[in-house]
């Protein structure tokens, strides 16, 4: 009995070091984080947040300038690559989520491949404009690909986007 105690007080010692020690591991991380964004910078930023307001579509500031979110002015600074590559990410997310409205039947059985060609469509031009392309979707609910895609060519937005619709036709009628 008394060496189990021995035994469960030296663990518990073991356990206090090494409680001790991630204590210190996050004092240490605290700092190092407090280096890297010291108090005053988050308060320039709370304050930035407040003053200049959160705004999720373009306005034009008081100067004239077309802006973005907490005062990012667009027209002199326009966004970075990787801000882009998110924005594609979320708007993709949005056109595939956006399928969904269209009738299953003509999108349900697709492979992915016809899918996207579909999604780059909400994603051009959105859900509401491809819904309108009813012999396309009807063409699509009867499995008749090559229909499909002349209906994707006969349109006004095959003529405003070219060689786009020429590729987009050409995936949905070979799959």
């Amino acid at each position: 009995m008394i060496k189990d105690l021995d035994y469960l007080f030296k663990r518990l010692d073991d356990i206090s070091k090494a409680v001790n020690c991630l204590k210190k591991c996050l004092q240490t991380i605290q700092t190092e984080q407090e280096k890297v964004e010291p108090k005053e910078i988050k308060e320039l930023k709370k304050r930035l947040k407040k003053h200049e307001g959160l705004k999720l579509s373009p306005y034009r500031c008081p100067t004239g300038h077309l802006t973005i979110g907490y005062g990012h002015n667009l027209e002199a600074k326009g966004i970075t690559p990787d801000v882009a590559e998110i924005l594609l990410e979320k708007d993709m997310q949005d056109a595939f989520y956006d399928l969904k409205q269209l009738p299953e039947e003509s999108w349900k059985h697709l492979s992915l491949r016809r899918q996207c060609v579909l999604v780059e469509m909400i994603f051009n031009m959105g859900v509401t404009k491809v819904l309108k392309f009813k012999h396309m979707l009807k063409a699509l609910a009867e499995k008749d690909y090559k229909r499909a895609a002349e209906e994707m060519l006969d349109s006004r937005w095959a003529e405003q986007v070219g060689e786009r619709a020429k590729t987009l036709a050409k995936i949905m009628e070979e799959g």
